[in-house]
């Protein structure tokens, strides 16, 4: 589970020049925070460890400590161990100098994994699914938004001009390769990235959105690893990006007028002979499938606040941008919340595209995998599959607003039962508090609108 200092001194011998090793770890808003350390450090964390805040895993999105219940300025921010995670040593390919990164993990008092830890919370999950003999086949979908470094007049995001091109995009052009080809020096790189790191991306895209790119992860049998290489990938795309004086960004709603970005997850379940419980043979997938759908919609109330963690994140749900508003599956159908995929029957998977890119993988997929999971436990059978487009009324049951999102986490039944009933709260009041500090600032459209509103 953990690396040790052999590690190390091979990872030294294979890359000389290294002279710095960042020690990094997604927090609670799925953003790689961490400490930059000399070799001689990097030797006393893989030898035994090293003191880090607790309080780091419950950061706002601003990467402020908000105190929630009390954890991180009440309670003096006591300090954890970390160790270094057993293969996450890497050389960074976008770094102008040679320098390692390696992702760190939290430490209980007792030394057990802390529960505050994201990763740990979907460990926990996929560990429910082992008892049962199955394990989870996973696949990212991630898409962004490519946007230039300087804001427009009015301080808004502005599409990046295209070193090919000489100018900026004024449309989207989906599934457009000469979009790519404009982009081609980014591009190239991006992949050349992936290949070092042995990311394994399948496929690149242009999206509906603005500048906006989808990259394909390749399944793997392994949840925790494919989250692991989805925060890995935000960071290969966000830091190319700054190489080629541009800026990546997940953010769920950057533009008002073109799509979102969203983070799509293919699952499929083996059982311990390799089988795929999805499959019968038919078109329509076992009843396994089934139940893990009505599972899914069942709790998909409870899991907003994880899938959309962010105000801006509810933007994404408009009607007619493929985008689900409401609680509903189909075939081949990539208007509803979870789609069937065509294709052979012993891919029978589904593929859930509520989660926006801003959201943090590892809590996603594991609000999604434990709906899947409550669904396998009781059996239940979903709604009719929904045919035509799916995504024009919103579902009144659906939470849509984060402070509606919010209240449905605190009163949840399900979820804190498998992500932990101390972690939902934390994590339900850090997004509170995150959100009464937005909301406490007097915006440029409210002077705007009620400044001259009596005249």
């Amino acid at each position: 589970m953990y690396a040790e200092i052999g590690d190390l001194e091979q990872f030294l011998e294979e890359h000389p020049g290294v002279d710095a090793i960042d020690a990094v770890f997604p927090d609670m808003c799925g953003i790689s925070r961490g400490k930059r350390l000399t070799v001689e450090h990097a030797r006393q964390l893989f030898a035994g460890g090293l003191q880090i805040p607790a309080s780091m895993l419950m950061l706002s999105v601003t990467g402020s400590c908000m105190d929630p219940l009390g954890k991180g300025v009440s309670d003096g921010d006591p300090d954890t161990v970390v160790r270094p995670l057993a293969r996450t040593l890497i050389r960074v390919p976008w770094s102008a100098t040679p320098r390692g990164q390696v992702t760190v993990g939290f430490l209980n008092d007792a030394g057990g994994a802390s529960s505050f830890e994201p990763r740990n919370v979907l460990s926990g999950v996929v560990a429910r699914f082992a008892e049962q003999g199955l394990c989870p086949v996973v696949a990212c979908e991630l898409e962004f938004c490519l946007v230039d470094r300087e804001r427009d007049a009015y301080g808004m995001p502005q599409k990046p001009e295209s070193a090919v091109a000489g100018r900026r995009h004024k449309s989207s052009q989906l599934m457009s390769l000469s979009h790519v080809d404009d982009f081609e020096g980014y591009v190239s790189d991006v992949t050349t990235a992936c290949r070092e790191l042995q990311l394994p991306v399948t496929a690149l895209n242009a999206e509906y959105g603005g500048d906006q790119f989808e990259i394909n992860l390749r399944h793997v049998a392994d949840a925790v690893q494919s989250a692991d290489h989805a925060i890995l990938l935000k960071q290969v795309v966000q830091n190319i990006a700054v190489k080629h004086d541009m800026r990546a960004t997940f953010m769920a709603k950057p533009y008002k007028a073109t799509a979102g970005s969203g983070m799509h997850w293919h699952v499929s379940l083996l059982d311990e002979a390799g089988n795929n419980v999805f499959d019968d043979g038919s078109e329509q997938g076992s009843s396994k499938l089934r139940h893990a759908v009505a599972g899914v919609l069942e709790v998909m109330p409870e899991g907003m606040a994880f899938f959309a963690p962010n105000l801006n994140s509810y933007r994404r749900f408009q009607p007619g941008l493929f985008v689900p508003m409401s609680r509903t599956w189909g075939y081949n159908n990539r208007s509803v919340a979870l789609r069937v995929p065509a294709g052979k029957s012993e891919d029978r998977r589904i593929e859930y595209r509520v989660p926006g890119a801003d959201a943090n993988p590892y809590l996603a997929l594991a609000a999604l995998l434990a709906g899947m999971h409550c669904g396998l436990e009781l059996c239940g059978e979903p709604t009719s599959p929904k045919t035509g487009n799916a995504c024009v009324k919103p579902d009144a049951g659906l939470p849509l607003r984060l402070s509606d999102a919010l209240r449905e986490l605190n009163a949840a039944v399900t979820l804190p039962d498998y992500l932990g009933a101390e972690y939902c709260k934390v994590y339900a009041a850090t997004k509170q508090l995150e959100l009464d500090a937005f909301l406490s600032e007097i915006s440029a459209r409210e002077v705007e609108w009620y400044l001259r509103s009596d005249s």
